[in-house]
């Protein structure tokens, strides 16, 4: 979703905000919704390239109903904070970089030959993602 980030029609100045929801189903795994947000900064500069910066935050959580080969796992894993920013170049319509930390987790129910494990999952991911005109040497 951020690497795509759905900005309309039109123009918009620093400041601007907008949301786009987010609902999906996961067969055989459960689903997901919640919304992210976008924050127009205003005018940027990656290298030498004209950029238009842009602040993401996203609020999200997973219902996991997950039923294989005799093992069924349930529950709800959440977002408590998700950012990242946006570098998008407009005149070429790509995003240049984006960069996010994604901290989430939750309890889950694993139910093997009737028995269950109840398992606590916490994690913090960052990442950074950079467009390249060529592949390096």
């Amino acid at each position: 979703r951020e690497m795509f980030p759905k900005v309309g029609k039109g123009s918009v100045k620093p400041g601007d905000t907008w949301e786009v929801p987010h609902e999906i189903a996961m067969p055989k795994l459960g689903k997901m919704k919640g919304k992210t947000a976008f924050r127009y900064v205003g005018p940027d500069k990656v290298g030498d390239r004209q950029t238009a910066k842009i602040e993401v935050t996203t609020d999200t959580s997973m219902e996991l109903d997950i039923d294989m080969d005799g093992t069924k796992v349930t529950g709800k894993i959440i977002t408590y904070s998700a950012t990242g920013t946006l570098e998008l170049d407009v005149a070429a319509g790509r995003v240049l970089s984006n960069q996010s930390t994604v901290s989430m987790g939750g309890t889950l129910n694993v139910n093997v030959n009737g028995m269950d494990i109840p398992i606590q999952n916490e994690q913090t991911m960052k990442s950074a993602v950079e467009y390249l005109e060529k592949l390096p040497d």
